[in-house]
């Protein structure tokens, strides 16, 4: 980032968003139970396809929640459900999230410590994009209308498998939430050090 006088103005403007709020905040202590985990393991299980289900999961979002498609600049000239499901940069997105997803899933320990580094970069790497915790809502629901829609089975995701699964996403969420303030921690730190630079103060 540069250390000009405008640049030091867009920065403090983004980076004074708030980020730690909503349902996402004080999640990260929300431990799922046993029952829950083996819930969300033995559903996950019947997503044979992780690339076809990754891109349920998006174009869900870009079609049903364009409020946040913003956030994706190669989503800017995608205008339908082909465009979208064709378009080689979405593919790898939604791989590379799927990819995330069933590393933590398969490690996943409810008795144990859980490694969410994977999870809170990725959340570090969104900041710049514009990303914030309130729009993890758009995520959450896209994601269980494709659990829904994939599983077709009321006996297997019943009301506690889908509670479970929002519980999981909630943790996930909130470590996703610890990245990007971590970024923006970053940032206003790299404002402050401008700031002296410039003789802003």
């Amino acid at each position: 980032m540069g250390c000009t006088h405008s640049d030091f103005v867009v920065a403090t403007k983004n980076a004074l968003n708030p980020t730690y709020l909503n349902r996402y905040k004080n999640t990260e202590n929300a431990e799922l139970t046993g029952d829950q985990i083996q819930r969300v393991k033995s559903s996950w299980k019947l997503i044979t396809n992780h690339r076809e289900f990754g891109l349920n999961i998006m174009t869900r979002i870009f079609t049903k929640h364009l409020e946040v498609k913003n956030k994706w600049i190669f989503a800017k000239d995608l205008n339908n459900e082909d465009e979208i499901r064709k378009n080689p940069q979405l593919v790898y997105h939604a791989t590379k999230i799927m990819e995330v997803m069933d590393k933590v899933i398969a490690s996943y320990n409810y008795d144990g410590v859980n490694d969410f580094k994977d999870i809170m970069h990725l959340g570090k790497n969104h900041f710049d994009y514009g990303v914030r915790p309130s729009d993890f809502e758009h995520f959450e629901e896209a994601l269980i209308y494709c659990l829904e829609k994939e599983i077709k089975n009321d006996t297997i995701f019943d009301l506690a498998t889908k509670a479970s699964w929002k519980k999981f996403f909630m943790t996930l969420a909130s470590k996703l939430s610890e990245g990007i303030y971590l970024a923006e921690i970053d940032e206003l730190n790299t404002i402050n050090n401008c700031k002296k630079k410039n003789n802003f103060y």
